[in-house]
């Protein structure tokens, strides 16, 4: 039987879908057929980029404090807050002149947004160590005195710190 497929928004209300399959078998529904599936559509609700803006700004208390440390302008740091207020419909920070103060939603997005920005470098750290892991073939040649006295303990140390490498050994007499 062919299932009857209905998409909703999932997290944030934009850019995933959900799909609930419901089959028929005969007259009746089998109401135990479900299945989520997310797929993403093209469009993060908020990205990280952003998430370290609103960090970097509950934590300093000023736009232009936080733009420095976050290497932006001014205005492009607050263009950027302002675009997160829109999207979420409500103010994330209380504008003062004494600087910015987080409101219970922006305290909430500062709180999530910062497991979220350690997870991103958490994952980025592991990627790179794998991605960095250095691998191949390593050819030496060289004579008894060296080997003995400086590239046995390089290699050594070599082989130690990176076991993909293979390492191949050629002696010989320098006469």
């Amino acid at each position: 039987p062919a299932p009857d497929v209905g998409a909703r928004n999932g997290p944030g209300g934009v850019g995933w879908k959900t799909s609930t399959l419901k089959y028929r078998d005969n007259s009746r529904d089998v109401s135990n057929a479900f299945c989520s599936t997310w797929a993403y559509t093209g469009r993060m609700a908020l990205e990280i980029r952003q998430m370290r803006h609103v960090l970097m700004l509950a934590e300093l208390g000023n736009f232009a404090r936080a733009a420095v440390a976050l290497h932006l302008s001014q205005s492009a740091l607050s263009r950027s807050i302002q675009v997160i207020e829109r999207q979420f419909g409500a103010a994330l920070f209380l504008r003062t002149a004494a600087g910015v103060v987080p409101t219970d939603l922006g305290r909430v997005l500062a709180q999530r947004a910062f497991q979220v920005v350690q997870m991103a470098e958490e994952i980025e750290r592991e990627l790179l160590s794998n991605h960095t892991a250095q691998t191949g073939q390593l050819c030496v040649g060289t004579g008894p005195y060296p080997l003995e006295t400086i590239v046995t303990p390089a290699l050594t140390r070599l082989i130690s710190s990176h076991p993909l490498v293979r390492v191949r050994l050629r002696l010989a007499d320098w006469d």
